[in-house]
């Protein structure tokens, strides 16, 4: 049976981090603790997910006309 390769898209919303960013992680807050202070606004993220044949990730923005690839070798 070959592999489903339906794109899959996604949408979250944009946080913005007033405070503690950083401190949720876990190196930092099982030593130190931590707390952070952020919110979501009206804005988002959207992404497509498409299988590829090669071993490559590429990030393509639409919004600003980029395109980087990562290969996953290196």
């Amino acid at each position: 049976m070959e592999p489903d390769r339906t794109p899959i898209d996604a949408v979250a919303p944009l946080r913005i981090s007033f405070c503690g960013g950083g401190t949720d992680l876990p190196h930092w807050y099982e030593e130190h603790g931590g707390a952070v202070l952020s919110a979501t606004i009206d804005h988002s993220v959207r992404v497509r997910l498409a299988p590829r044949d090669d071993r490559e990730i590429r990030v393509r923005s639409l919004d600003l006309g980029h395109m980087v690839a990562y290969h996953l070798d290196r």
